[in-house]
This record gives C-alpha cells, sequence and structure tokens, in this order.
C-alpha cells in the first residue's frame, strides 16, 4: 500500500513538472510574431515560403514549402539583390551585375558601349526631374536624413557592368559590356544616416508627358554599394510615390532583421 502511495505521489511530481515544462516552452516563442507568405522569383522558377518576425526580439523563422531552398541561396550569396514587385513578391538575383542586367539590357534609352572605362561624364544641365527624400523613422517621419535631386539632363551619366547571357545558353556568366545611365550612386550616406533610414518618398516634378520611363532606387547594406540590397522601380509619374516601411521588405525578402540597413544607395532612370 504504502509503495503505492510512493508511486502516485511520483506520477503526481512528474505530471506536474511536464505540465510546468510545456508551459514554460510555450512561453520561448514571442506573442508579438506577424506572419508573411512571400513568393520569390529566382531566375525563373517560382520559390513560396513564410516569415515570421517578432520585433520584439528581432527573431526570424522561415518555414514552408521551398524554406530550405531559400535559407541555402541567401547563405551562398551575401551579395544578392531582390527586386521588389509587391509586399509579398519579388525578383532575386545573385549580384548587382544579373541585376542591373534584367532592369537595364531591354531599355531603349541606354546606350550600349563595349569596352567603356567612363563612369562619370557629366552631360548638359537641366532642371531637377526626381526628388528623393530618406527619412528616420517609417511613414516619412522623424528626421528628414537625405535629399537627392536627379534627372536625366543634369545628373551624371553612370557606369554598369553587365553580365552578358552566353549564346549557348549555359550560362549568364560570359564577358561583360557596358551600360550608360544617368542618375547618382552613394557610396556612403554618412555616419548620421547611417542604418536609420525607414522610409523614402520619390517625386517626380516634371509633367510626366514629357518623358516616359522608370527610375530605380537600390539600398545596399553596406558602404560602396556592397553586401545585400533591396531594389525599387518607380514609373514616371506626378503622383507622390515612396516605400512608407523598409523594415518589412529587408526581413521578409533577404531574411535579415533590421539590424541590416542602408549604407550605400543608387539612382538611376
Amino acid at each position: 500500500m504504502q509503495n503505492f502511495k510512493l508511486t502516485t505521489i511520483i506520477i503526481a511530481i512528474i505530471a506536474i513538472f511536464a505540465s510546468c515544462k510545456k508551459d514554460s516552452l510555450k512561453t520561448v516563442n514571442p506573442k508579438d510574431f506577424t506572419s508573411t507568405n512571400m513568393k520569390m522569383d529566382y531566375y525563373g522558377k517560382t520559390l513560396e515560403y513564410t516569415v515570421k518576425y517578432s520585433q520584439s526580439t528581432n527573431i526570424v523563422k522561415v518555414e514552408g514549402k521551398d524554406a530550405t531552398e531559400v535559407i541555402a541561396i541567401h547563405k551562398k550569396y551575401p551579395n544578392a539583390i531582390a527586386l521588389i514587385e509587391n509586399k509579398n513578391s519579388f525578383k532575386l538575383f545573385n549580384d548587382n551585375k544579373d541585376y542591373y542586367y534584367n532592369v537595364l539590357n531591354e531599355s531603349k534609352s541606354n546606350a550600349r558601349l563595349i569596352n567603356s572605362n567612363s563612369n562619370n561624364i557629366v552631360s548638359a544641365c537641366g532642371p531637377i526631374q526626381s526628388t528623393t527624400k530618406f527619412y528616420q523613422n517609417d511613414n516619412y517621419s522623424g528626421t528628414l536624413y537625405l535629399t537627392q535631386n536627379t534627372s536625366t539632363g543634369c545628373s551624371p551619366t553612370q557606369g554598369f557592368f553587365l553580365r552578358q547571357p552566353c549564346n549557348d545558353g549555359t550560362s549568364n556568366s560570359c564577358p561583360t559590356f557596358y551600360v550608360s545611365s544617368p542618375g547618382i550612386k552613394n557610396n556612403w550616406i554618412g555616419s548620421s544616416a547611417n542604418d536609420e533610414i525607414t522610409s523614402f518618398t520619390v517625386l517626380h516634378s516634371l509633367d510626366p508627358g514629357t518623358w516616359i520611363g522608370t527610375m530605380k532606387v537600390t539600398l545596399y547594406q553596406d558602404a560602396n554599394l556592397g553586401g545585400n540590397a533591396i531594389a525599387f522601380v518607380f514609373p514616371y509619374s506626378s503622383t507622390l510615390q515612396g516605400i512608407t516601411n523598409l523594415k518589412n521588405y529587408k526581413i521578409n525578402t533577404l531574411l535579415k532583421t533590421w539590424n541590416d540597413r542602408t549604407s550605400s544607395y543608387e539612382i538611376f532612370y
């Protein structure tokens, strides 16, 4: 009888311990996890995954059908660029040469030059065509850190070396060619703005009927246009455009928390 009572007490203690342990495990996951379903276009292949993120702890969890492959790609290419299509989908390129090829190769407004080393040829100056403003906080609030004016007639002509697909279709890494496009490269945004930009606006100030095209804004994680980057394309319009919160784009596309932020950028047409 005593053995039975002792056994019962031991079982009860184990049950209580297990219950407490189970409750403690439940509290490990922060309550503020947000979940976002994403689609990544990786050179024509669609990969789907879910990002769970806790703002209070900066914990990022990547789950879903293609999560393992998505994580492996990001680990393999630390200089990948995510070209944003909307909040839930984007195109990922292994590096900026592939990205440039995608956004510049088809543009008839850009001159194609072979083996050119010119990178900063200033063209005849014209009126300000576009203004980009970078803010400290979301929704274009807080400190206005930077104001960048650009135009197709006044900004320096930037040089972009593109990786050209091979004629036999075996790879995308045959000898590069050079494309020029007006714009601005800012290799270092300064100590006060570094790792602080959270939102930005784009306003085209000329009559949209005078020019048809797009403006590209690419934000890099490191100085000198290095590290991971996120890119946005803005059609020419008289309406104010912008990104109200860069934080979620960075997490959902590049699987990194907001500790990795903008240190340099480029804007080109």
